[in-house]
């Protein structure tokens, strides 16, 4: 299952897309500070890995957790961040909050005119996170094959797929190899932001 996010930025400030807001962080570099839940945290690498790919130089603000950094960022005291969608639709709804894309490959259920990162002409700042069932090593490939089999089949639920739709993920059912190659890929691919960025994570 993927797990999508939303870029926003306080209202108050000029950009209304993601070139508008490239171009306008590149008017000022480190000016422009975005918040996350932490250093490490999926949300900080988001940041980082859109830095690197569109030549902006965002500040990195951790917080202990997202709650904090959305009330600076409502409060104007960081200018962006990236979030999971139930934290800040409301504030999208209310006007407080702009939101400029999501950060997968495919729109949100919740906000079908917020465009893509790869639609608004970022495609390699893509970000996701994902969850995975797994089991301990050596267990029989038989198991493995039925409960991937009965994992994919729950994910088909029309009513399962609408709640996590709801929380901002898209439920993907994949086999077992899918699944590995997947997880090789995403590591290998943060692994290279994280040395890129320096970030290590909170302890």
């Amino acid at each position: 299952m993927i797990s999508t996010s939303v870029f926003v930025i306080n209202a108050s400030l000029p950009p209304k897309n993601m070139k508008e807001f490239i171009a306008y962080a590149k008017l000022k570099p480190s000016s422009i500070a975005y918040g996350s839940p932490g250093i490490g945290s999926p949300f900080h690498l988001s940041g980082e890995l859109l830095n690197t790919q569109t030549g902006i130089q965002m500040l990195h603000v951790p917080y202990k957790g997202a709650s904090p950094a959305l009330v600076d960022l409502l409060g104007g005291q960081i200018q962006a961040m990236f979030d999971n969608i139930p934290n800040v639709l409301n504030q999208i709804r209310l006007g407080k909050l702009r939101a400029l894309c999501v950060t997968s490959n495919l729109r949100l259920l919740q906000l079908p005119d917020v465009p893509t990162i790869s639609e608004s002409g970022f495609s390699d700042a893509e970000s996701t996170s994902f969850f995975a069932l797994v089991a301990p090593k050596g267990v029989s490939p038989t198991v493995i094959t039925i409960l991937n089999s009965k994992t994919n089949e729950a994910l088909k639920d029309s009513n399962l797929r609408n709640q996590f739709m709801e929380l901002g993920a898209i439920p993907i059912g994949m086999s077992p190899q899918q699944s590995t190659n997947y997880l090789e890929l995403q590591a290998s691919k943060w692994s290279k932001v994280v040395r890129q960025s320096g970030a290590k994570a909170d302890l």
